[in-house]
């Protein structure tokens, strides 16, 4: 009786924790079936991911995959930043263009030194990475200060790093974060004067708008 007891208990905890990856592994990914020919690194390169990451989601111990089987993919990096296309609506006075693959740019008509840039960026970028790039770009500008991203305005919320540098002609700031999965760079640029405190709120409210 007990073996049969550590059994049923054993059978229980194997269903339960199948049952965990598999509804977390629904919310958080994407499938794709496996076609003849796959391989883990043609997946990766596929949906612009990493063999590591496929591995790790799919729990993987080695790279043997098979045709016809589902391998999953996390959403986040099932995009590719070149080909999203962002959507925002411009106030009146203000235009929004496609500068290139993976950057627009809203601009303030009546004075070129107000604008936002949105660059979308891979999903696997790392971090660290990035913000050494936005801090080493700022330092033209002057001292480059961080702030705390858990206060203030929503496009400043919940970012993984919020830069700051300015000199005595113009301001930047520079945060990154995730907006609806994908990974987005938006750099903010503005006079060093009063008369910003009209235009950039627009430029920044207008940010917090922006779908995919």
């Amino acid at each position: 009786m007990r073996r049969s007891l550590l059994k049923t208990v054993g059978l229980t905890l194997g269903i339960t924790t199948m049952l965990a990856f598999s509804q977390s592994v629904n919310a958080e990914t994407v499938s794709y079936k496996i076609k003849k020919g796959d391989t883990l690194y043609s997946i990766a390169k596929k949906f612009h991911t990493t063999v590591a990451e496929l591995k790790k989601i799919n729990q993987l111990h080695s790279d043997v995959i098979y045709a016809g089987k589902l391998i999953y993919i996390s959403k986040d990096a099932s995009y590719d930043p070149f080909k999203v296309n962002v959507r925002l609506k411009p106030k009146a006075g203000y235009t929004f263009d496609h500068e290139e693959p993976g950057r627009y740019i809203l601009q303030y008509k009546k004075n070129g030194n107000y604008f936002a840039r949105i660059e979308i960026l891979d999903a696997n970028s790392k971090i660290s990475d990035v913000k050494k790039n936005s801090i080493n770009y700022l330092l033209s500008t002057g001292k480059v200060t961080e702030y705390p991203t858990n206060q203030g305005l929503p496009l400043y919320k919940n970012a993984y790093f919020f830069l700051h540098a300015h000199n005595k002609k113009i301001q930047q700031n520079i945060v990154v974060k995730k907006v609806d999965g994908k990974l987005v760079r938006f750099t903010i640029h503005f006079e060093n004067k009063e008369g910003s405190e009209g235009i950039t709120p627009n430029l920044i409210e207008m940010l917090q708008s922006i779908k995919f």
